[in-house]
């Protein structure tokens, strides 16, 4: 079943560990929808919910093209990733500025809104 209403995150690179699978469980457990998008077999290791999980094997400039998918696809509102330098980190933050969406980056352990970080 397609979430259309409410908030859908898309979570992508974040910390070695269970910390982004925790925090999915957290978002379904308070009425949200958490998509973990994964360039590594690392993210498939920890990310507990296999069935909204998304591995992104293609090139890094086939990227914003894949993530554009996502968004449409799974009804996504938030982006949330852990720093905003990595080149897929940087793409997924133009494309969801240019859509309105939400990115949260987790920085030095805070959170930070699209209104301190890309403005």
């Amino acid at each position: 079943m397609v979430h259309r209403f409410g908030r859908n995150f898309c979570l992508l690179q974040g910390l070695h560990g269970p910390f982004f699978s925790q925090l999915g469980q957290f978002l379904e457990q308070a009425g949200a929808r958490a998509w973990r998008a994964s360039f590594n077999g690392g993210d498939a290791f920890f990310w507990s919910n296999k069935a909204r999980f998304i591995a992104h094997t293609e090139s890094l400039e086939a990227w914003p093209t894949a993530l554009g998918k996502i968004i449409a696809k799974k009804f996504i509102t938030d982006i949330v990733l852990y720093g905003d330098t990595r080149p897929l980190h940087a793409e997924a933050i133009k494309l969801a500025k240019g859509l309105g969406l939400r990115p949260l980056a987790k920085i030095q352990g805070v959170f930070a809104s699209q209104a301190h970080l890309w403005r």
